[in-house]
């Protein structure tokens, strides 16, 4: 696997402060970067067969990268929905 991405890039994409896939805040904290910390940044590739390249990265929170590793982008997508669905019907 080839990865062309620089530090620089990395570092202007977590400059941002926000997740690419869902305008979520990341958590900067410093104790926070670990595998347990769901909104610390994350860098996924969104077609998992190609290479982690400029074109092909996003800077997200981790939450969303693990769900979506194990499972795709359809099944987070259909479970975002149903959850947007159910607290809506629960707030009506």
């Amino acid at each position: 696997m080839a990865v062309t991405l620089t530090a620089e890039w990395i570092q202007e994409k977590i400059a941002r402060v926000v997740c690419e896939a869902t305008g979520l805040p990341f958590c900067m904290d410093s104790n926070s970067f670990n595998f347990t910390a769901p909104l610390s940044p994350s860098l996924d590739r969104i077609d998992n067969d190609l290479d982690y390249t400029p074109e092909n990265t996003q800077v997200v929170v981790w939450i969303f990268n693990r769900a979506k590793g194990d499972w795709g982008a359809g099944a987070l997508q259909a479970l975002a929905n149903a959850l947007v669905k159910v607290q809506g019907e629960k707030n009506v």
